[in-house]
């Protein structure tokens, strides 16, 4: 059976912060056993006129102490983009250690938090890491008390 629960890892890898400017960086994502990783970045509300960046980051080791920008990875959120999803993936990255930096420079933007899905993994099913609480997957599940 195809699913996300079985398929795919969730995790947050950066919390909210409030209305502001500056820079948030991602924790690392561990791509080993999987071929692709998507960053879920949700922006609240944008109360300055500008534009808040997100772009990915690779290195070889964990700590990312020599972390690369990804080329074409930036995109952009505007001022007319409060309260939106921006989603980033990155197939087959060259090196093992990936992260998402979100540049909230002149926007004054609030930042909901940062998810990855690391998917295409090479063992299933997959066990969700520490940042999940519970998942759980209903096959055709009849209508009642949930």
């Amino acid at each position: 059976m195809k699913n996300l629960l079985s398929d795919a890892i969730l995790q947050k890898v950066a919390n909210g912060a409030a209305a502001g400017q500056g820079t948030t960086t991602s924790d690392e994502v561990d791509t080993a056993g999987v071929d692709s990783v998507a960053f879920l970045v949700s922006i609240g509300a944008i109360t300055a006129t500008g534009t808040v960046t997100v772009h990915a980051e690779q290195d070889v080791v964990t700590g990312m102490g020599g972390a690369a920008d990804l080329a074409g990875s930036a995109q952009a959120y505007t001022d007319a983009d409060s309260n939106k999803l921006l989603i980033l993936e990155i197939h087959r990255p060259m090196e093992r250690f990936v992260h998402c930096v979100c540049v909230r420079a002149v926007a004054n933007a609030v930042l909901n938090g940062i998810y990855a899905i690391k998917s295409m993994a090479k063992n299933r099913p997959v066990a969700q890491g520490a940042t999940v609480v519970a998942s759980k997957i209903l096959l055709s599940p009849a209508e009642g008390t949930p």
